[in-house]
This record gives C-alpha cells, structure tokens and sequence, in this order.
C-alpha cells in the first residue's frame, strides 16, 4: 500500500516529469547548477534513482554550497525512502540559503510522509511566502490539502493560484489536475455538474491532447451526462473511449460496465444485458449488479 509520502512524492514527480516534457534541450554534460538541476530531475522521471542520486553527488562535489543542489539530492533520497539522509541534506541547504524554496518544498514533502501535518502546513506557507510568483509553490501546497489532508476546498484554491501563475501546456496540466480535484468534490456535492462539464470541455480543446488525459476527460463527461439525464451524449462519449481503449480489457470491462448502467437508467434491459455480458467477458473480477448477473447466467444456459 503506498503511504502518504509516496503519494505526495509521486504528486511532485508528476510535476517535475511534465516540466522535463516541454523542456527543448538537456545539456549532453551539465555545467551549471541549473543544468545539473535539470540531469538530476530526468533521471527521477525515468524512475532511475541510483543514477540521480551519482548524479547530485556529482553535482554537490563541483557545488558544495549550492542549496538548490542539496534539495535536489534530498528529494532523490525521498524517493528511496531515506528520511534520515533527506533530512540532513536539507538542513545544510537551509542553512546556506534560508529562503531556498526548493528545499522548503521538500521539507514540507518529508514532514506531510512523516505525518507531521501541522508542521508541513507551515513549511509550504514559508515557501510560498519566499516565492509567491512560483506557480510550483502553489502546485505542490494543493497536492497537500489534495493528498494530505483531503481539505480539496483549499486544495482548488492553490491549484487556481498556480494556474494564474503558469501559461501554455503547463497552465493545460494543472487545470487538468484541478479537474482531478473537482471530481472528488463531485462526490459530495453534485451541483458543480455544469462547472465539471465546462472544465472538461475546455481541456478537450486544447490542440492535441494526450490520448490517456483526453479519455479520462471523455470518461468523466460520460458520466457527468448521466447524472445530468443527457443519455445520448452520454453513450456517445462512452463509445468514444471504449473506442480509444482496445486491447485493455480491464479498461473496457469497466467501461462496458458504465455502459450498462447508462442504458440500464433509459430502461433499455436488453442493450444494458449485452454490455454486461460483455464486461464479464472482458474481466470477470469487474463490478457487475447481482440482477445483471442472473440475466447474463440465464443468457447463456
């Protein structure tokens, strides 16, 4: 089971792995902090940790001084769950640069893994009271209340802010992250229906989105219309990411299954029968209504 820790590493990984996507060129041999700044956060993307962690040793050997170096290979230990080894290097960060945001970020990681939740809280203000023009401050205080402490009331506030902050594809992935966020609101308080429905239909014009962001999106309209009695336009968009998902059959058995319900809602009996016959056939682990089941055991007697 992933902890808290990883989840909130994983958040921040998310987000140092799509900065390095829009990133044009990486240095072949780093020669600055930044450069090796830009190495070290590529070999966490790649999930390649030994090499990060050679790499910021490397780069702490040419500057042993540089703070922002010194976050960089705490946040390489986080990822190999080496508190201790974490901590130290962000105090000597600390302690060369008090107001290094970085490592004011990875403390605020380390303290909300290590269940130090009111601490973290305060570490991530510091930052962003350091850096309050940095879109990742923002970012990375929303996975927090996101992931941390579920409070995703203040969790949109920050992703809003962060947005603000951002432009062009990095502005696109954080509204869809606070489109991650507005879903799980969506599970207590049904009436932002039409403001899901807006935010999704504006990630899906942006030029050539990802084909796994645009069936989530496609996905999630799907059922955003079938809360909403729009049936049509909800089977449509269900069609269209059955049709995006070939070839994973855990993905359709689910799929078949959102399917069934839709047409379970119109009273279509029949249609809804066939699409979970065909979720059992994909994946029989899949959730399927014991009256469906019956139906689809008598079908095949």
């Amino acid at each position: 089971m992933k902890t808290l820790h990883h989840w909130l590493r994983e958040g921040m990984l998310l987000f140092l792995m799509l900065m390095l996507q829009t990133s044009s060129v990486f240095a072949a041999k780093a020669d600055t902090i930044s450069e090796w700044q830009a190495v070290i956060q590529q070999d966490r993307e790649r999930g390649d940790s030994a090499k990060a962690l050679r790499d910021a040793d490397e780069a702490i050997a040419a500057y042993p001084k540089a703070a922002v170096l010194l976050a960089a290979r705490a946040n390489v230990y986080l990822d190999q769950s080496d508190a201790v080894k974490a901590g130290a290097d962000l105090e000597q960060a600390l302690k060369l640069q008090p107001d290094c945001t970085d490592a004011w970020l990875a403390l605020g990681v380390k303290l909300a893994g290590d269940g130090e939740m009111k601490k973290a809280k305060e570490v991530f203000d510091q930052a962003i009271a350091i850096s309050p023009k940095r879109a990742d401050v923002f970012q990375a205080r929303s996975y927090y209340y996101d992931l941390g402490i579920s409070d995703f009331s203040a969790a949109i506030t920050d992703i809003n802010q962060a947005i603000l902050l951002s432009k062009g594809a990095e502005k696109e992935r954080m509204e869809f992250e606070r489109l991650q966020i507005e879903l799980k609101i969506f599970n207590y308080k049904s009436d932002i229906t039409v403001q899901l429905i807006q935010d999704i239909n504006r990630l899906l014009a942006y030029p050539d989105p990802k084909n796994k962001y645009r069936a989530q999106l496609l996905n999630a309209r799907s059922v955003l219309y079938q809360k909403q009695k729009e049936y049509t336009k909800a089977l449509a968009d269900n069609a269209k990411v059955i049709s995006m998902e070939s070839g994973n059959n855990k993905a359709l058995s689910q799929l078949y299954c959102q399917r069934g319900s839709i047409l379970n809602d119109i009273h279509s009996e029949t249609l809804a029968t066939r699409a979970y016959a065909e979720a059992a056939r994909l994946d029989p682990e899949t959730y399927i209504p014991n009256h469906y089941r019956k139906l689809i055991g008598g079908a095949r007697k």
